[in-house]
């Protein structure tokens, strides 16, 4: 069945490469979207994940940064410090603010620095990554994408501010994460006597957050990783649905292109089917042979879409700085198992066909 399936595959060189490259193209849709959806769930919690608090301490009915504002008392830190089970508190003032570049409204996420006592750039690539009064740390993506460099000025809320430093890891879709000085934050965003959240540290923050909602019910207190997961989940609820369907069709596209060939290869060597029918092999037999070549064509397909998947990421991220492409071999093993599933889908297309060969006709004139 081997050789058969071999030869009916690569005899038709340039339908193989169609074939080959049509499937290449429905495994790189694939690893795109998905390295894409990883990309940017990983990467709306990097800079977050990156401030070393235990608990967030919020307005009741807060719970990330892109649903639900969170406002409180400065004041309420001495409160929060007298308990004996808290170690350490610092305050977390930011919120998203528009800004003029070259005339365009453009949006960042203006964030008081406390001085690398909680919070610290997820990766600081040039410059310093603790702005003083009148000084600015922006990511790179938005430098890149507003033609920016270290040592230029932006106006922020009629607030002229110098970029210092330059850092990465806070890129967040519609905004990206912006470091200035706890009094340039203050009076950007309004907050004079205010915080947005309390950030925690604890030896023991399972304890401290049962302590916490029990002395503070009008507050809410959110653990560290439901923190994340909470600014996490903006991606899974709006980009799933959407890479859902597009890989779905994805997955479609390889059946057709998969099937369509090997249906079209049925057709064309009826004969030779028929053939061996008449010398003994079962209609089984004669879907093994289909189901080999549907097979290879997908594992051949998997192979090149996989080695052009890195190439197409790098150019689409030239194109758009904001472009994430991240994929471990979890998400890779995925791929290569629906691939398989793909090719198997796509054998059971010639089936009806196969099944309809009659070996009697071979010996007609």
């Amino acid at each position: 069945m081997w050789l058969i399936a071999l030869r009916n595959l690569f005899g038709e060189k340039g339908r193989l490469i169609i074939t080959i490259g049509g499937v290449a193209f429905a495994v790189m849709l694939i690893l795109v979207l998905l390295g894409l959806y990883v990309g940017w769930e990983r990467q709306m919690t990097k800079f977050l994940g990156n401030i070393s608090a235990d608990i967030w301490v919020g307005q009741a009915g807060s719970g990330d940064m892109s649903h639900r504002s969170s406002i409180l008392p400065a004041n309420l830190a001495r409160e929060l410090e007298s308990k004996s089970y808290i170690k350490q508190t610092s305050m977390f003032i930011g919120r998203q603010v528009g800004v003029k570049i070259s005339g365009v409204e453009k949006s960042l996420f203006i964030l008081g620095s406390d001085g690398a006592k909680f919070i610290t750039p997820y990766r600081l690539e040039r410059g310093s990554g603790q702005p003083q009064k009148g000084e600015i740390v922006v990511d790179e993506v938005f430098i890149n994408k507003n033609n920016l460099v270290l040592g230029d000025s932006i106006t922020v809320a009629g607030k002229s501010l110098k970029i210092v430093g330059i850092a990465s890891g806070g890129n967040i879709m519609t905004s990206s994460y912006t470091l200035v000085s706890e009094e340039d934050a203050r009076d950007i965003l309004g907050l004079n006597n205010a915080v947005n959240y309390f950030l925690l540290r604890s030896d023991d923050p399972t304890d401290a957050v049962t302590k916490l909602e029990k002395d503070f019910p009008q507050l809410k207190i959110i653990p560290r990783q439901k923190f994340l997961d909470n600014n996490a989940a903006i991606v899974k609820d709006n980009f799933l649905p959407i890479i859902g369907v597009l890989t779905l069709i994805a997955f479609a596209v390889g059946i057709a292109v998969i099937g369509l060939t090997i249906f079209t290869a049925v057709i064309e060597k009826s004969r030779e089917y028929g053939v061996l029918k008449a010398i003994g092999y079962g209609n089984g037999q004669l879907f093994g042979i289909a189901l080999i070549q549907a097979l290879i064509a997908g594992v051949l397909g998997f192979a090149l879409g996989y080695a052009l998947t890195p190439l197409v990421a790098m150019l689409a991220k030239i194109f758009e700085p904001s472009f994430i492409y991240d994929l471990g071999a979890r998400e890779t093993s995925i791929v290569f198992v629906a691939t398989i599933l793909m090719s198997i889908f796509a054998s059971f297309l010639p089936l009806r066909r196969l099944l309809k060969i009659d070996p009697a006709q071979v010996f007609k004139a």
